[in-house]
């Protein structure tokens, strides 16, 4: 779950932004962008990445600090990071 500035573009640059993450495969929405204050909405993402050399305790550090350093090309921020469902490991 991210949480955002109201004006961020989340669509567009924002997802090729987080796309461009190392180990980042595929970003996508779950639901519709929720307004949660006058200067915030919220966003629920689902975003499967391909780990490597790292385990996924480390990599899902390294990917929350990576998502809270982002801003869209106006400057808009993703303000704070969520994970609301543990990273699963595929066989």
């Amino acid at each position: 779950m991210l949480r955002l500035d109201g004006d961020a573009s989340l669509y567009g640059d924002l997802f090729e932004k987080i796309r461009a993450i190392p180990g980042v495969t595929i970003v996508k929405t779950e639901e519709k962008q929720q307004k949660i204050s006058a200067n915030q909405k919220g966003a629920v993402v689902s975003i499967k990445v391909v780990v490597k050399g790292a385990s996924i305790p480390d990599y899902t550090l390294f990917l929350k600090r990576e998502l809270d350093k982002l801003a869209d090309d106006k400057g808009a921020r993703i303000l704070g990071v969520k994970l609301v469902a543990s990273p699963k490991k595929l066989k």
